[in-house]
């Protein structure tokens, strides 16, 4: 089995050397975990929700979250889970745990073998997962690929329905073509990502620099583009 996973560092430091020139080139690749081999590596059960894997080694199962990410809206939870199964379910990985006081499991940075995947990373870049507001140490690559998978209308940004039973219009505002595009509710100050957990009742698609003209804030739960 350790075989298999004789390649992680190479690929993995091709791959995230790369993902540390996105966006203005500050945000920094993480470590690799030093030691992945058959005896180090988790295995991937299944995905218990859209951010939180159970794992096995040992013979023993725990829960662990994904580090960095917060949970989707709930119209958003079953693609999510689907993706981030598809992604990881049966796969070993290696964990790096992080401290995350917010939350009952132990939260990780994961990275999936032998390609060395950074699971958390490629979710947000998939546009299948958001970085919460929570500072870390990859707090600046999380959120250039999130406004990057936001921008190119990756994964849930490709859609623009709204959820069921969410009243969604434009405001009769001109949205233009390569413009920015975020989310304010009827009646709330702020605005927001497409999949932001505060849209379920309404939303109004506007360009982010109308959002400013009107002097709306961004959110702080989805992090939206500033």
């Amino acid at each position: 089995m350790s075989a298999r996973l004789v390649g992680l560092v190479g690929a993995a430091v091709l791959l995230l050397a790369s993902a540390a020139t996105v966006g203005d080139g500050a945000a920094v690749a993480p470590p690799i975990p030093a030691a992945f081999d058959a005896k180090s590596a988790y295995e991937v059960i299944r995905m218990d929700d859209a951010v939180t894997l159970v794992v096995s080694r040992g013979g023993k199962q725990g829960r662990v979250r994904l580090a960095g990410l917060i949970d989707p809206a709930p119209q958003s939870v079953q693609s999510c889970q689907a993706f981030a199964a598809n992604l990881l379910a049966g796969e070993l990985v290696a964990l790096e745990f992080v401290e995350d006081k917010d939350t009952p499991e132990r939260s990780a940075y994961v990275f999936r073998g032998p390609d060395g995947l950074f699971a958390n990373v490629e979710l947000i870049r998939a546009g299948y997962g958001a970085p919460s507001s929570d500072k870390h140490a990859h707090l600046a690559l999380f959120r250039s690929y999130a406004d990057r998978a936001q921008r190119l209308k990756k994964g849930l940004y490709a859609d623009a329905a709204p959820p069921a039973g969410a009243a969604a219009d434009t405001d009769d505002v001109t949205i233009a073509p390569g413009e920015t595009v975020v989310y304010s509710t009827r009646t709330g100050q702020r605005y927001h990502k497409a999949d932001c957990e505060h849209l379920k009742k309404s939303r109004k698609a506007i360009p982010l620099k109308e959002a400013k003209k009107r002097g709306l804030t961004p959110c702080n739960s989805c992090d939206p583009p500033k």
